[in-house]
């Protein structure tokens, strides 16, 4: 029905479509993926073994409001001696979710 320059044309813009949605993929993998210290499992299995060991464990409880460390960290609390690492990996995450750029 649209002859054969409609469909190199349809084919045409298909394989641009392709070509373009690529270069995006690229550019987001090269770019974005390697900000920040998030690209390997070990980051996720250190927090993960941190909040289960650490975050919730009575003994780092601020013992005057009864406060969890694991809350103190994620209210990112200027006045911690143990737990200065993860606030600032909660700080870098807050920094590339508002602006994954840079």
């Amino acid at each position: 029905c649209i002859g054969w320059g409609g469909s190199l044309l349809l084919t045409t813009a298909m394989l641009a479509n392709t070509v373009v949605q690529l270069l995006c993929g690229a550019v987001a993998f090269f770019t974005m993926a390697n900000l920040g210290h998030f690209v390997s499992d070990s980051v996720q299995d250190d927090a993960r073994m941190w909040r289960l060991k650490e975050a919730h464990n009575e003994h780092r409880m601020d013992q005057l409001d009864w406060v969890s460390h694991g809350r103190r960290v994620c209210d990112k609390d200027g006045s911690l001696v143990f737990g200065t690492l993860q606030v600032n990996r909660l700080k870098e995450i807050e920094k590339y979710l508002i602006n994954p750029m840079g």
